[in-house]
């Protein structure tokens, strides 16, 4: 081979030498493939464009995301009823006075009073009762525990009247052990010899 020829060739490998390191200087340096999942897609882009890809991406991600809300819960206090206390057995005894409606003896026989409303029985706050009769009155103290109830002490007055049933009622107060209330509301005397008597 001549050397003119020679030294052409080795121009000419110079050249395109020159020719590479230009176009490899020119071309962006920080190119990314970006891959499309739906059809696999890839494409060269550069930085800036995957920066810009990126940020449009999150700014979508962030308008997708619903923020939860805090409603304000009413605190106002429900209304209230009163509740008044269970009345006590000595309370529910002196409220009122009692008339005699009936009684039960031990061997069975009942009686009654012929005149409604004569027969009556009022427990007071500081221990004495009253009782009045078809012919005279009645009064005393009373021992009071629990549900345990004694009539002792008992004066009266002496006026004679014909027909009477006042000693069966006396009998009755004499007789009394124990107290308490029916269903109805009913004052019910339990007495020494087994008998009941009822007062409303």
């Amino acid at each position: 081979m001549s050397k003119k020829m020679l030294l052409s060739l080795v121009l000419l490998l110079v050249l395109v030498v020159v020719a590479v390191v230009y176009l490899v200087g020119t071309k962006p340096v920080n190119d990314y493939v970006l891959v499309d999942g739906d059809n696999d897609k890839v494409t060269n882009t550069s930085e800036e464009n995957v920066v810009n890809q990126v940020n449009a991406t999150s700014t979508n991600v962030k308008d997708d995301i619903v923020e939860p809300t805090v409603s304000a819960t009413s605190t106002k206090p429900t209304s209230t009823i009163d509740i008044k206390p269970t009345q006590t057995l000595k309370e529910k005894l002196v409220e009122k006075k009692w008339s005699w409606v009936t009684a039960t003896l031990e061997d069975g026989r009942v009686m009654s009073p012929r005149k409604l409303e004569v027969f009556t029985l009022t427990f007071k706050d500081d221990a004495t009762f009253g009782a009045s009769t078809d012919c005279n009155g009645v009064g005393g103290d009373y021992r009071l525990n629990n549900s345990s109830l004694v009539l002792d002490k008992m004066m009266m007055t002496e006026m004679y009247c014909e027909n009477s049933q006042e000693s069966d009622f006396v009998q009755i107060l004499q007789n009394v052990t124990s107290f308490s209330f029916s269903e109805a509301g009913e004052l019910v005397l339990n007495l020494k010899s087994g008998g009941i008597a009822i007062f409303k």
